[in-house]
């Protein structure tokens, strides 16, 4: 009896050192893995402005501390996107996330970073990162209808495009368009109305002829003594406030009318 009993304290004693003396733990981070499912966000994907997507990541526990979740943080840049308490051995974050316009240049991608942070309740953390860009989406132009009028000093349509009908020189026979005050005006091609069809093609455009100083003080080119004309001609106007109209004239009438003088009639589109 007393061999068992000193066996006994024996073992005992080794489970108690044995207990004290814990292996030690080279990884003890829980782990968090991007969600791979199609469609999903992932690493290098260009992502559109004012479009949804789907968005994952799965966290798991560390299966050696056996520590629970506790937390997760998702950044973008430098900005938190969500910020999430959590529990449990495991989490799947399941979500969508969508990038809204910002102060940047028509159709230009800009990159960004998604870090997702996952902590446990012992502290410990693991990182999941996607680079990825962000572009908005080029816009399909589509061409409008535009009439400026004039009979003597009535003079209509030509405010939107930031344009003054200055007079009809010389002696009456041709129209002389200018900008008004803070308006850029530019001289085009026909080629340059027909290739233009996109946002993103309009601003290249504009960009161009703004980098080559090619601004000019005035259009002069609309006969207003023929009763009827056809042009082919594109010019285009950068108002105050940035926008841009591409002008594509096409037609010109002339009727008298008396003693209230000649009613002129410019027509074409614009986009």
């Amino acid at each position: 009896m007393k061999k068992l009993a000193l066996a006994l304290v024996c073992l005992f004693s080794v489970a108690f050192f044995a207990s004290c003396d814990q292996p030690v733990i080279e990884n003890p981070q829980p782990t968090i893995a991007i969600m791979a499912t199609e469609g999903y966000v992932h690493e290098g994907m260009d992502l559109l402005l004012n479009e949804s997507y789907p968005i994952g990541f799965i966290c798991t526990a560390n299966a050696q501390t056996n520590k629970q979740l506790a937390r997760l943080v998702i950044n973008v840049n430098d900005e938190v996107w969500c910020d999430t308490t959590i529990t449990g051995m495991e989490f799947t974050f399941d979500s969508n996330i969508m990038f809204v316009p910002q102060p940047a240049e028509k159709g230009e991608s800009v990159p960004a970073v998604i870090t997702a942070v996952l902590t446990d309740e012992a502290g410990e953390t693991a990182t999941a990162e996607i680079n990825i860009t962000v572009t908005e989406p080029d816009v399909e132009l589509t061409p409008t209808s535009f009439r400026w009028y004039r009979l003597g000093n009535t003079i209509t349509g030509l405010d939107e495009y930031g344009l003054i009908w200055k007079g009809n020189y010389p002696k009456d026979t041709y129209a002389k368009l200018q900008p008004a005050e803070g308006v850029s005006l530019f001289i085009f091609s026909s080629k340059d109305w027909q290739e233009t069809l996109t946002l993103d093609a309009k601003s290249k455009l504009f960009h161009n002829a703004i980098e080559n100083n090619a601004a000019v003080e005035e259009y002069f080119n609309v006969n207003v003594t023929q009763g009827t004309m056809t042009y082919d001609d594109v010019i285009g106007t950068i108002m105050p406030d940035g926008t841009m109209h591409l002008i594509h004239i096409t037609n010109s009438t002339a009727q008298s009318q008396g003693s209230a003088g000649t009613e002129i009639n410019i027509t074409g589109e614009a986009k």
